[in-house]
């Protein structure tokens, strides 16, 4: 599959989010499938950076609830 063909699938997809049709959930399942297997280098980069961002978020979230717990 072309990287073209990948972009017009997102934006198909992206323009089912927007519209507020939500009963095409399963076709963000093949597109997550299609993108996991053609662009292979750009969805691990992408997990990653998720994962980064989540346990960047984890440890602010126990930060404050450390500083509300003690009283600072």
């Amino acid at each position: 599959m072309s990287v073209t063909l990948t972009i017009e699938l997102m934006l198909r997809f992206l323009f089912i989010l927007q519209s507020g049709v939500y009963e095409e959930a399963v076709r963000l399942e093949e597109l997550n499938i299609l993108l996991g297997r053609n662009c292979q280098k750009y969805w691990e980069e992408r997990a990653q950076s998720e994962r980064v961002e989540r346990l960047k978020q984890i440890k602010e979230h126990w930060e404050s609830q450390c500083r509300l717990f003690v009283g600072v």
